[in-house]
């Protein structure tokens, strides 16, 4: 009875700790900011119109860059990845994004199974990311109860950034517009039988 007593402690155990192990990979109220600063203080990575970046072993982390791509920005896609199927999927609802350096701010859940954010437009000069400007990625959730350096998004996530990328969506505006497009093409098609 007393191994038996041992062995379920020992199982209990182990499960716990599998379950903490797993906790760390899954994504939990993740937050994503895009900022526009003047200067970058310890020094940024030179990036040009497509860059990868990761959070660290909190799920946070903040990353900065310099747009040395020799155009100015007015877009940024940034694909959430899974780390080849090795991290789960991030719901583009969970997920909350904030920008200084864009007009908006979109998530989409894409049908290949990833999440995509998408930032763009420029309200008023410089909002944008002009050549050679500085920019910072804030991974960090500033609500996190740990303080600094504190993400939800799970240890060494990649993300994939794409700028000038058009919506990985297209815009309501413009299925309406193809969907008109063809009921006149069938339209007239019919009209001429």
């Amino acid at each position: 009875m007393k191994r038996f007593s041992y062995l379920v402690g020992f199982v209990t155990v182990a499960l716990l700790l599998g379950s903490f192990a797993k906790a760390d990979s899954v994504p939990v109220d993740p937050v994503m900011g895009v900022d526009d600063p003047t200067s970058c203080g310890q020094g940024c990575t030179g990036v040009g119109t497509t860059f990868s970046f990761f959070s660290d072993a909190n799920g946070g982390g903040i990353n900065q860059f310099q747009n040395q791509s020799g155009v100015d920005w007015t877009s940024l896609l940034i694909d959430v990845t899974t780390n080849g199927g090795e991290l789960p999927s991030v719901p583009a609802d969970t997920i909350t994004c904030f920008t200084n350096a864009f007009a908006t701010c979109q998530k989409f859940d894409l049908a290949d199974g990833t999440t995509a954010i998408y930032l763009t437009g420029v309200f008023t000069l410089p909002d944008d990311i002009p050549n050679l400007a500085f920019f910072t990625i804030n991974l960090n959730d500033d609500q996190s109860p740990t303080g600094a350096d504190a993400g939800g998004w799970g240890s060494d996530r990649k993300y994939d950034a794409t700028a000038n990328a058009p919506s990985p969506v297209p815009e309501p505006a413009a299925i309406t517009l193809l969907g008109v497009g063809l009921g006149a093409l069938l339209t007239k098609r019919k009209l001429r039988q």
